[in-house]
C-alpha cells in the first residue's frame, strides 16, 4: 500500500508525491522547477494554450 507517500531529498529542498495517475514534484524555486521540467520534458503532461 502506498497511499499518502511523499519522498524528500536529503536537504529537504524538494519533495516528490506520487499518486494514482501521476505525481507532483515540489521544487524550492522557479529555477529548480524549470530545470526539472527541461530535464524531464517527456514525462510532463501536455498543457493547452492559454485562452
Amino acid at each position: 500500500m502506498t497511499d499518502d507517500v511523499m519522498l524528500f531529498g536529503d536537504t529537504g529542498t524538494w519533495a516528490y508525491h506520487p499518486y494514482d495517475g501521476g505525481a507532483e514534484v515540489f521544487a524550492p524555486d522557479a529555477g529548480a522547477r524549470d530545470q526539472l521540467a527541461a530535464a524531464h520534458a517527456d514525462w510532463a503532461v501536455p498543457t493547452s494554450p492559454a485562452t
